[in-house]
């Protein structure tokens, strides 16, 4: 599952505040990839493993952060019916 977040990164404290809860679900965080879109903004896919539950949660955290412009959960399965 991932989550794909669009944000400013020159909003004060937003970049740490991301980092930060991250950290806290290290045990459900996969792997984070982060790219510069353009001067401002940046964007950021995290991927996480865990329950359904547990990863909503997550997501929505990290996407109802303030200073996200665009946060997107993206769920999937690694079932035969990919």
């Amino acid at each position: 599952m991932a989550i794909v977040l669009v944000y400013d990164h020159y909003k004060r404290g937003l970049t740490e505040h991301l980092t930060s809860a991250q950290h806290e679900h290290h045990e459900n965080i996969i792997s984070t990839m982060h790219a510069h879109l353009d001067y401002n903004n940046c964007i950021e896919i995290v991927l996480l493993r865990g329950t359904a539950k547990v990863v909503k949660s997550i997501a929505d955290k990290l996407a109802g952060s303030k200073h996200v412009n665009h946060g997107k959960f993206v769920p999937t399965t690694p079932g035969k019916k990919l």
